[in-house]
């Protein structure tokens, strides 16, 4: 499938990876949440002999497969770009012939997480000999641009839905409702509204260019990714925020910071992912 994607897509695909963290759903397929990522790491070993290689034979403590051979590679050589979702030791050593770039989002919680996220990443990189500062690093945050704050505490309710299905996959037994839907339920510490809404990048233009100012400067991201449209968020209010964003926001960021296209560690990847 990945080979077929890139084809079609005439060598432009971009492969985003990670482990998954939902305990539900791993429960679900009979795999200890806590072998993700070994299990992760063999399938990869088998993705990459049969896109690599065209050909494939496996033995692991966890997937095999016999002998197998492949007739259609990616159309990028050796492999198209690699964005992973982990910061995990194993993980960031395994992908580095590839210089697969670590893709962190803290979602609806916002850059105060995000920064610790991107922390201990940094602290990873070390742990396996590298230097953070040479390393390309994207980042997603959730973007909403409004002029009133009524507006603004609408979209955090949105995130607050995420943020509130997202916590509940994680457990055991989520709560689920008489359609078995997850129920939009509160839980223990999460945000209050005003939380949500301060947190995110979500405000008036100049509110939203200073908040990723501030990322950019804090994490020197080469790629940052900008979800306009999250939690049912209606598609006129998303659409609205995308036009602004480029019309009002841009100007503003390159102000201060020169360039968006040449931004970060990797700034010919940062494009080719754009």
């Amino acid at each position: 499938e990945i080979a077929v994607a890139d084809t079609q897509a005439e060598g432009r695909l971009v492969i985003g990876l990670g482990t998954g963290y939902q305990r539900y759903e791993f429960d679900r397929y009979n795999v200890v949440l806590d072998d993700r990522v070994d299990v992760f790491l063999e399938y990869w070993d088998i993705i990459e002999k049969a896109l690599v290689d065209g050909e494939v034979e496996y033995g692991g403590k966890y997937v095999s497969v016999p002998k197998t051979t492949f007739a259609i590679g990616t159309q990028q050589k050796p492999l198209p770009p690699i964005f992973v979702t982990s910061s995990h030791p194993k993980l960031l050593e395994r992908f580095k012939k590839w210089k697969a770039v670590p893709f962190l989002a803290a979602s609806t919680l916002g850059s105060p997480v995000l920064y610790k996220m991107v922390d201990g990443l940094n602290d990873a990189w070390k742990s396996i000999g590298e230097r953070p500062s040479t390393k390309p690093l994207a980042v997603m945050q959730y973007l909403a641009i409004t002029d009133r704050r009524s507006e603004a505490l609408a979209v955090a309710e949105r995130a607050r839905y995420v943020g509130r299905m997202a916590h509940h996959l994680r457990q055991a037994s989520p709560p689920l409702d008489g359609n078995s839907y997850i129920s939009d339920q509160p839980f223990e510490g999460e945000y209050t509204l005003d939380q949500y809404a301060d947190n995110m990048v979500v405000g008036d233009p100049h509110t939203v260019a200073e908040k990723m100012v501030a990322d950019i400067k804090r994490l020197n991201p080469s790629n940052y990714t900008c979800n306009f449209s999250f939690g049912c968020m209606p598609i006129e209010l998303a659409h609205r925020s995308i036009l602004r964003f480029k019309k009002e926001v841009i100007p503003l960021i390159e102000k201060e910071v020169g360039p968006v296209e040449a931004l970060g560690a990797s700034p010919e990847l940062a494009r080719k992912a754009s």
